[in-house]
This record gives C-alpha cells, sequence and structure tokens, in this order.
C-alpha cells in the first residue's frame, strides 16, 4: 500500500484529509471484497471519506513533512539566486 494510517494527503475538491483506516467495506462478500483508505478531512473531522487503494493513484498524494517543504523552499530560492547570477555579467577587476 502507498499510503498508511495517519498519513496526510491531498484530494481534489475536498482538500487535505488524513488516513483514519484502511479497511475492508463489506468483509462478508469475498468476491466484491475491496480494501479502502477511510479519511477525514483536516477541516470537517466529521465527515468519512472512502477512497478504493486500488484506485488511490489517480485520486490522492501525500502532503510534504514541514522539513520537506522548507528544503523544496530553499532549493528553488537558491535556483532563483542562480539564475539571476547568470544573466549578470561576471565582475573583474584586472590590474586594480
Amino acid at each position: 500500500m502507498k499510503y498508511e494510517i495517519g498519513d496526510l494527503v491531498s484530494k481534489p475538491v475536498t482538500g487535505i484529509c488524513k488516513i483514519d483506516n484502511i479497511l475492508y467495506l463489506n468483509p462478508q462478500d469475498e468476491k466484491n471484497n475491496k480494501l479502502y483508505y477511510l479519511m477525514k478531512p483536516v477541516e470537517d473531522e466529521k465527515e468519512k471519506i472512502y477512497v478504493p487503494v486500488s484506485n488511490s493513484d489517480a485520486r490522492l498524494r501525500l502532503c510534504l513533512t514541514k522539513e520537506e517543504a522548507r528544503m523544496h523552499t530553499s532549493y528553488v530560492k537558491c535556483q532563483k539566486s542562480l539564475r539571476k547570477s547568470r544573466g549578470r555579467e561576471p565582475v573583474i577587476s584586472v590590474g586594480g
């Protein structure tokens, strides 16, 4: 499985959700028994959303942790700085 209980994922339209459980909706029906992620939106924890594990790649994206977000932000800032510096002429002093 791609996601674990406790992971925060982004779901289109709904927003950020926390995976609360991974379960079979109908354990007695062995033929049509599928695993589902039970998720609760961060904005409304009373709501429950079920997404089939088999179809989760098309619907869910794992959220970054604070540390991962900081690293990405630092990288982008560094790249912008490099691009600006490459667009300028180097300063060379010859003979003082």
